[in-house]
């Protein structure tokens, strides 16, 4: 017997500070990319298609449009990306 399916893996692409529109107020957030993926054995393989990106405010857990950025503006223009599990990766070898 063999399993396969469909599973929906969230990335996230940084972190910064925003009006959140549920709480109206300054608060955290992190902005959030999704794809799915074949598995096969509940395990990812191949990258299928990107189904898009969100902005999630850390203290409510509400989903925005990234647009809401823009429209609501943000206090901290850049947002900072996310460092891998293991830390920051080394530098490229001189060639």
């Amino acid at each position: 017997m063999i399993i396969w399916g469909w599973k929906t893996r969230l990335q996230r692409l940084g972190a910064g500070t925003f009006s959140c529109p549920a709480c109206d107020a300054s608060r955290t957030c992190e902005q959030v990319a999704a794809r799915r993926w074949f598995t096969l054995f509940f395990i990812p393989l191949v990258p299928l298609q990107r189904l898009g990106s969100f902005v999630r405010c850390s203290t409510c857990a509400s989903t925005f449009d990234p647009a809401v950025l823009e429209q609501r503006g943000i206090e901290h223009a850049t947002f900072a990306p996310s460092v891998p599990a293991g830390g920051p990766l080394p530098p490229p070898a001189a060639r």
